[in-house]
C-alpha cells in the first residue's frame, strides 16, 4: 500500500486478498447458482478461500463436472456437519433434481434427517439402519455399474460428456452422496458381513466419478489419516494439536491461529478457507430454519421430480395391514399370487407366484409372527379370489377364517378328515391354496400323503401349498409334505437364529447380520424366491374377517 502511495500508481482494481477472509459467511451472500448452457453446471458454491499468491479471494465450491470426491475433516464442532448442511443447502437452492441427485448416510447424531424432504433426496439413512444403509450403497453401486455401460455404449468418457451431447430431458444427473463421520461408519457399518460395505464404499469412490457421483464426507482425523488417498480434495478444519495437522499433511503454519468454526485449509494447495453457514446466524436453530425454508421452496418449485432420484425407502418395524393395503402391489395381484409382506428400495408388497411355485413354507421360532404371515397370504389370497382351506390343528388365529367368504373350510381336529378335504379339492370351483398352520404335527398323519400331492400336481390342478412351522422341525430331511413344500426355494424365513437357516431352509445365503433379537420386531424376516433373499416385514392383519 506505502509503495502504491509513493509512487502514485492507481490501486489495483481487486484488493480482496489484502483482507482475511471474514470469520462468518453466511451462505446468502455468496453469489447464487446460475446455469450455464448446454447442461453446464456451476460448481455448488459452500465457502471462500484466499489465495494470495494470485492476489485475490474465490469462491469454495464443489465441482461437478471436472471435479472429484471432498473430505472434510477436523475435531468435533470444528464444522464439518455445516458444511453438508450447507452444500445440500445450495443444492436446494440452486439445481433441478433433474440436474442433481442427493444421498445422505448421517453417522452422525442425525442433524441432516431433514434433507429426506428434498425433492432432490432419495434417502438419509441413519447408521443404526444398517440393512437400509446396506441397500443405499448396493443401489449406488448398481446406477454406476448402469451408468458405465451406458456411456460406453453411446461412446461418451463420463457423464459431463454425455450432459453437453444429448438433450435436455435424456441428461443424467450428478449423484452426490454425503457421508457425515466417516470414521464411524468404518467402525461400525463399514465392519459388516465381512466389511462388505466398506468395500461398496471403496468401490464408489474408485469407481463412481467417471459416473457422475460425488461423494463428500466428513471425518476426525483418523479420517484425514487412513483415507486421504481416496479423497484428492481434502478440508482440514480446527484440529486438537499440531502433531494433527502435520498426520492430516496440512503444512507448517498453514493453518491459521485459534481458528474458529468453518475455518482452515484446503488440500493439497494449502490455501486457507472459510465455510459459510445457511442461515441469518451460524446457531444451529437459525441454520435448521433456512434449510427448512429451502426444503420448502424447493418442494414447492419440483412438486414432481424427473427423472426422481433413487429411493431407498425405511422398512417400518411396526405396520397393519389396514395401513399396508395402501402400499403398490396389494390390488391387482393375480390368483395364486398372494403378497406376503412389504419391502424393497421402493417400499410396497412382495409376494409368491404359487402357479410356478405351488409350495411356500413359512420358518420362524414362536412368536416371530408364523401365523400372522399366514393370516396376510390367506387375506391377499382372496381378494384375488383364491379359495382358501385351513388347516389349525393347535389354537392358532387361522381359525378365526371360517365362515368367511371363499374360504371352503377350516380343520381344527388334530386328525383331520382326509375323504373331505380331498372332496373339497376335487370339487373346487377355481383355484385354491391349503393353508396349514403348526404344520409339523401333521407330519407322517394319515393326510400327510395327501398334503404331499397337492406340491407336485399344484400346477395342472391350480392348487397350492403353504405350511408355516418352526425352523428346526422343516428343517428335517425326512419325507414329508413340509419338505415338499419348500422343494421350490421359495419361503419366508422369519427371525433367522443363525445364517445358515437360509441356506438349510431354502439355499439361500443371509447376510451375517440377519441374525439377531428379532423379539421387539414380528414379522421381520427374509421372503425367499428362487434363493434370493428380500427383508420384508409382514403387516399386522387388524382389520376384522
Amino acid at each position: 500500500v506505502a509503495a502504491v502511495v509513493a509512487t502514485g500508481r492507481q490501486a489495483p482494481p481487486h484488493r480482496a486478498w489484502l483482507d482475511p477472509l471474514p470469520a462468518l459467511i453466511p451462505l446468502h451472500s455468496l453469489p447464487a447458482a446460475r446455469a450455464r448452457a448446454g447442461g453446464a453446471l456451476p460448481p455448488v458454491v459452500y465457502g471462500a478461500e484466499d489465495r494470495p499468491a494470485e492476489q485475490a479471494q474465490r469462491l469454495l465450491g464443489l465441482d461437478l463436472e471436472a471435479g472429484t470426491h471432498l473430505l472434510i475433516g477436523g475435531a468435533p464442532q470444528s464444522g464439518r456437519t455445516t458444511a453438508l448442511r450447507t452444500i445440500a443447502a445450495r443444492i436446494a437452492a440452486g439445481y433441478s433434481p433433474s440436474d442433481v441427485h442427493l444421498y445422505v448416510l448421517d453417522c452422525d447424531a442425525g442433524a441432516l434427517a431433514p434433507l429426506q424432504r428434498l425433492p432432490h433426496c432419495g434417502a438419509v439413512v441413519r447408521r443404526t439402519e444398517k440393512e437400509r444403509a446396506g441397500r443405499l450403497l448396493d443401489r449406488l453401486a448398481a446406477e454406476v455399474a448402469r451408468r458405465q455401460e451406458l456411456l460406453s455404449a453411446a461412446g461418451f468418457s463420463s457423464v459431463t460428456e454425455q450432459r453437453r451431447a444429448v438433450p435436455g430431458p435424456d441428461r443424467l444427473p450428478y449423484l452426490v452422496l454425503l457421508l457425515d463421520r466417516w470414521e464411524s461408519f468404518a467402525e461400525d457399518l463399514g465392519q459388516l458381513d465381512n466389511m462388505r460395505l466398506t468395500g461398496l464404499l471403496n468401490r464408489l469412490l474408485s469407481e463412481g466419478a467417471g459416473a457422475g457421483l460425488r461423494v463428500v464426507a466428513t471425518g476426525d482425523k483418523t479420517a484425514l489419516a487412513r483415507a486421504s488417498s481416496q479423497f484428492p480434495q481434502r478440508t482440514v478444519l480446527r484440529l486438537a494439536n499440531a502433531s494433527d495437522l502435520l498426520l492430516a499433511g496440512v503444512p507448517r503454519g498453514a493453518m491459521p491461529d485459534k481458528p474458529t468454526e468453518g475455518r482452515g485449509v484446503m488440500l493439497p494447495d494449502g490455501t486457507e478457507v472459510q465455510i459459510a453457514f445457511a442461515g441469518a446466524d451460524p446457531s444451529g436453530g437459525a441454520q435448521t430454519a433456512a434449510v427448512e425454508a429451502l426444503i420448502q421452496q424447493a418442494r414447492a418449485a419440483y412438486p414432481n421430480p424427473a427423472p426422481a432420484p433413487l429411493r431407498v425407502d425405511p422398512l417400518p418395524s411396526r405396520i397393519t395391514l389396514a395401513q399396508a393395503v395402501s402400499l403398490p402391489g396389494w390390488s391387482g395381484r393375480g390368483q395364486l399370487r398372494p403378497a406376503v409382506g412389504v419391502g424393497g428400495d421402493d417400499l410396497g408388497w412382495l409376494g409368491a407366484d404359487l402357479t410356478r411355485f405351488p409350495g411356500f413354507a413359512i420358518a420362524g421360532p414362536p412368536l416371530s409372527g408364523r401365523s400372522t404371515a399366514l393370516l396376510v397370504i390367506a387375506a391377499s389370497l382372496l381378494e384375488t379370489g383364491t379359495s382358501v382351506i385351513g388347516l389349525a390343528p393347535r389354537e392358532s388365529p387361522l381359525r378365526d377364517l371360517a365362515g368367511q367368504a371363499g374360504v371352503l373350510a377350516v380343520f381344527t381336529d388334530p386328525s383331520p378328515d382326509m375323504a373331505k378335504l380331498l372332496e373339497l379339492l376335487q370339487h373346487a370351483d377355481g383355484p385354491v391354496a391349503v393353508l396349514v398352520d403348526d404344520a409339523e404335527t401333521l407330519v407322517n398323519a394319515p393326510i400327510d400323503q395327501l398334503l404331499s400331492q397337492i406340491p407336485g400336481e399344484g400346477r395342472s390342478m391350480g392348487q397350492a401349498l403353504v405350511v408355516a412351522g418352526t425352523s428346526a422341525e422343516l428343517a428335517r430331511g425326512t419325507r414329508n409334505f413340509t419338505v415338499l413344500a419348500r422343494q421350490f426355494k421359495c419361503g419366508l424365513l422369519l427371525a433367522p437364529e443363525d445364517a445358515q437357516q437360509g441356506t438349510a431352509l431354502f439355499g439361500a445365503r443371509l447376510p451375517r447380520s440377519a441374525v439377531g433379537d428379532r423379539a421387539a420386531c414380528p414379522g421381520r424376516g427374509y421372503l425367499v424366491q428362487a434363493g434370493q433373499p428380500v427383508l420384508v416385514q409382514v403387516p399386522e392383519p387388524t382389520v376384522s374377517w
